[in-house]
């Protein structure tokens, strides 16, 4: 049987790689809420959204007695958002199982997009392990398949948006059929 345990990295060599900083600008309040998952899932710590809107964004650890808290805040004049203050050090034990809350579809389908676009055929099965090794977090098997589904929508678009180009497609061939029919092949008459 294969082993299931799990060593979580040194959260010193994370936090060097993940650190937050006062003044530190985001292009926009997205990349701010992307940026702060990535940090939870990296440091494993569960984050809570105490306010988000057009102007501020303002989130803290969600274990009970933790003073990590986070308000980035809208730079006026510009469309940065940019951390106002950091509060404290993580003071809880942080994430203890593999689960995580902040492990959505969405950030799973940005964690294996470059695998992706270099393989196809890369399963579910293996985006799990994937996961598990590169993040050491657990997700579900049909976290990994959606987080597939929608990389692979990102990079090559869907079904429905290649199905909505085919009468602009068949609108074409007909006007190409029109005038084929209706000139011949002469330079001079195609040309004109």
């Amino acid at each position: 049987m294969a082993d299931r345990s799990l060593t979580v990295p040194d959260a010193s060599l994370a936090l060097s790689e993940h650190a937050l900083a006062i003044g530190q600008e985001f292009p926009n309040v997205e990349t701010c809420r992307r940026t702060l998952k990535d940090i939870a899932i990296a440091l494993h710590f569960d984050l809570r959204i105490v306010k988000s809107d057009r102007s501020r964004f303002i989130a803290k650890c969600s274990k009970e007695g933790c003073p990590w808290r986070v308000h980035v805040a809208k730079c006026p004049g510009v469309p940065t958002f940019s951390v106002r203050t950091l509060q404290g050090e993580h003071t809880c034990e942080g994430v203890n199982n593999l689960h995580h809350q902040q492990a959505s579809v969405g950030w799973v389908a940005r964690s294996v997009e470059a695998r992706i676009r270099d393989n196809p055929q890369f399963k579910p099965k293996e985006i799990l392990q994937d996961i598990r090794d590169r993040h050491g977090v657990a997700v579900s098997y049909m976290q990994a398949w959606r987080g597939k589904e929608r990389s692979m929508a990102a990079l090559h678009g869907t079904f429905e948006e290649g199905f909505r180009l085919l009468p602009a497609y068949c609108l074409f061939w007909n006007l190409i059929k029109h005038i084929l029919k209706e000139n011949t092949w002469s330079c001079g008459s195609f040309l004109e």
